[in-house]
């Protein structure tokens, strides 16, 4: 099992995710047969998506439903394939659904996960606890404050064994929901519960994918909803497949569709075809057409001729407001048609600024609660706490030479980025790299930002600061929030007159901006 490294937790009954392999290795490229055997068994479905050798798109012939036609013959014998494999296999029919009260027991006793009201209960009881003069953060406390209560005994204890850093816990409780997830048949609104729990981005991604094939019945927009940023609906839809995640009665949400794709063509037209139908409101919003920003469209009959007017086949990126969209907002519609056209300018420009401040982030490598920094995973750190344990402690010296000398290959190769880790950060790069592209040279490429871009906007006379009252306005306008100019002038040093966009980038990262 050692020699699969990260996929050890894969098993035949949810093959589904992304897979990185060298097919000059035994495990892998046996790895690669399976997932071919997989799909030709499944049969119906497209399984295999995003097919890239050696970092070239393998593209799929219309119909083609696994791997590409030669390679279930005579799959190559070298080269690094890169693939998102998505599993039909039904539920099996004797597979009883889990209960809320037994979903919250395998989380908390399999996976780790706290229930909700136990981890407020106890940040409220131990606040921020110290470790020598080291002060731990809120995801450190969670995690290292786990605790299991005896039943009758009203005392809570401290398990036998527990993770030492927070920081690589969590990542593997991602690898432990996938190892056990044979075990579960959920609701969407279950699946979307277990989903929360998890904090980072790419973290809930990874679980929305693992939980996408124990979900009865197949309906996914709970899920999509549960995702707060729309980067991550569109990481998703486009590893699963837009078809598997898509839900005709549930259309709002992030989309990012690629027209060379039959299978996303046809998502993107039937959305076209609803907006034209749907005259109550703009149903298209934040729209970029192969990178490049434009207006929101006019949407009559010509706007399909319009989204294709620069290329036939476009990679499209949009919010898309539909009927559902009063119910992804959980408020009520407002009865004056104005109003109603207001609120949804306000949602769309929130959108819009949750998007930029998270490619901000992405783009300089910072490491609060929504990097995209690399992370180590559970096992290698263990691996290398013990080794250099067993190093200082007080051994003779023919019990030192039995001692490893350097951690095995595979544990090197664990200290890496994890594959779903890579995709979410693929997926930032290459949607920041796309955009600079269409920069028109009005910012350095490498220091272009979306979040530069929105400050821009609200700096209207080009000064490079900002008043209180100009950053009260502008937040309001431009992104969708309306927050006090006492709350701001709160957050600011006294001393300080305007607002440089340095200051608005550490208010966005973490200030009292960064959780809006």
């Amino acid at each position: 099992m050692s020699a699969l490294g990260e996929y050890s937790n894969c098993i035949c009954d949810n093959m589904t995710g992304r897979y990185e392999l060298d097919l000059s290795k035994t495990s892998r490229r046996v790895l690669a047969e399976k997932l071919i055997e997989c799909a030709f068994y499944e049969g119906k479905h497209r399984s295999w998506r995003n097919i890239h050798m050696n970092g070239k798109r393998v593209l799929q012939s219309q119909g083609e439903l696994g791997s590409p036609l030669e390679w279930i013959e005579d799959l190559p014998s070298v080269g690094m394939l890169r693939v998102d494999f998505t599993s039909h296999m039904p539920l099996p029919e004797d597979l009883v659904p889990l209960t809320d009260a037994q979903l919250r027991d395998f989380l908390f006793t399999t996976v780790g996960v706290y229930p909700p009201e136990r981890k407020a209960k106890m940040l409220e009881q131990r606040g921020l606890k110290k470790k020598g003069n080291r002060r731990l953060t809120e995801g450190q406390q969670n995690i290292e404050n786990v605790m299991a209560s005896k039943e009758g005994s009203g005392k809570e204890t401290l398990p036998s064994l527990m993770p030492v850093e927070a920081e690589f816990n969590q990542t593997h409780k991602v690898g432990i929901l996938r190892g056990s997830s044979w075990q579960l048949k959920l609701t969407n609104e279950q699946a979307a519960f277990v989903v929360q729990q998890f904090d980072k981005p790419d973290e809930q991604v990874e679980v929305a994918v693992i939980l996408s094939i124990r979900i009865m019945p197949s309906k996914f927009h709970p899920v999509m909803r549960s995702l707060r940023f729309g980067l991550q609906q569109q990481l998703l839809g486009c590893r699963l497949g837009w078809p598997n995640v898509f839900t005709k009665s549930h259309p709002s949400g992030r989309y990012l569709l690629n027209c060379r794709e039959d299978e996303q063509l046809e998502i993107a037209k039937y959305l076209v075809a609803l907006a034209i139908k749907d005259t109550s409101k703009q149903s298209f919003n934040n729209v970029l057409l192969n990178g490049r920003r434009i207006t929101n469209p006019v949407e009559n009959s010509s706007l399909w001729n319009f989204m294709t007017s620069a290329t036939t086949t476009p990679m499209m990126e949009f919010d898309f407001f539909g009927t559902d969209v009063w119910q992804t907002l959980q408020c009520g519609k407002p009865s004056d048609s104005t109003a109603q056209q207001v609120c949804l300018q306000r949602h769309s420009a929130r959108l819009a600024f949750r998007r930029a401040k998270l490619l901000h982030n992405h783009l300089k490598g910072t490491t609060n609660i929504w990097s995209a920094a690399k992370r180590k995973s559970a096992m290698p750190t263990m691996m290398s706490l013990r080794i250099k344990q067993m190093r200082e402690a007080k051994f003779s010296e023919s019990e030192r030479s039995e001692l490893p000398k350097k951690q095995p290959q595979w544990v090197k190769e664990e200290s890496m980025e994890l594959v779903w880790q890579k995709a979410w950060r693929g997926h930032l790069t290459n949607i920041l790299e796309s955009e600079q592209r269409h920069n028109c040279g009005e910012t350095p490429q490498s220091k272009f930002s979306p979040l530069v871009g929105i400050f821009s906007l609200m700096d209207s006379d080009g000064s490079g600061g900002l008043s209180i009252p100009e950053l009260a306005f502008g937040l309001d306008k431009f992104c969708g929030i309306k927050i006090s100019e006492a709350k701001l002038l709160e957050s600011q040093p006294r001393e300080r007159q305007d607002i440089t966009w340095p200051n608005f980038e550490e208010m966005c990262m973490s200030g009292v901006l960064c959780n809006l």
